[in-house]
């Protein structure tokens, strides 16, 4: 399963989601870290001016720091 990646369009902040077990992050530019999202996928959709963006804008935002590990590590770790 593949993230999708999301751009919260007020605050230019990036997420990421996989929709294995809600998996969801979003990007700290100062720290250049992907952390637990504070809320949930569902909120962010429903709360939030949201732009669903390609893999290839977010290497470009992050210098090609995705999450995708994170994700993979956190499949594992559920089981899947």
């Amino acid at each position: 399963m593949e993230l999708e990646y999301y751009m919260e369009e007020t605050t230019e902040k990036l997420f990421a989601y996989g929709s294995f077990y809600e998996f969801f992050q979003m990007y700290d530019e100062d720290g250049k870290t992907w952390e637990t999202s504070p809320i949930s996928f569902s909120q962010f959709l429903h709360d939030y001016w949201v732009q669903k963006i390609s893999k290839e804008k977010a290497v470009e935002i992050t210098g090609g720091n995705l999450p995708e590990q994170d994700y993979k590590d956190y499949q594992k770790f559920l089981g899947g």
